[in-house]
């Protein structure tokens, strides 16, 4: 039952990689389009004045066409992962956020603009379960496979 469960969510992070893959070597003006309507939805969202809360998203998807678009946005996305060459996920409640100090102005920190919160209900093809730890492995968008990624130290024994 255990390998028949790995084999079919194997195949679905695989249905996923294909489907980010068909949009990373699409034509290059096909391809621009669609960023460029992904960057313009999100930076609608985005653009706020650094006093009022910050933008949420949440999703169901295991893509990681969010990210991609607010990669190219310059948004920066807080999404619980602790950690920048193996990123921990943490649940903490805390809410932890990036903000800055206007010149001349004192004891009012502002939001820093730029920045979304990313909530994942489903996890992601990119995340893993490494012992006890969820953990965001440097998986390329439009990866042709998961495997070579989990190959890593540390990660000996980790599927997809």
């Amino acid at each position: 039952m255990e390998t028949e469960l790995n084999k079919i969510i194997s195949e679905f992070a695989n249905s996923i990689l294909l489907s980010e893959n068909g949009i990373a070597t699409a034509a290059e003006d096909k391809r621009e389009n669609a960023y460029s309507v992904l960057v313009n939805f999100l930076l609608s969202f985005a653009s706020r004045t650094g006093n009022t809360e910050r933008l949420n998203i949440f999703t169901t998807n295991y893509d990681r066409l969010i990210e991609v678009g607010a990669e190219l946005a310059g948004i920066h996305m807080m999404d619980r992962f602790v950690g920048t060459m193996m990123p921990v996920s943490r649940s903490s409640r805390l809410n932890l956020d990036i903000h800055y100090n206007p010149p001349g102005i004192r004891g009012e920190p502002r939001y820093l603009e730029g920045v979304a919160r990313l909530t994942r209900l489903h996890g992601s093809v990119d995340w893993i379960q490494n012992g006890n730890e969820i953990r965001r492995i440097g998986l390329p968008f439009g990866a042709d496979s998961i495997a070579p990624y989990l190959s890593s130290p540390g990660l000996k024994g980790t599927d997809s």
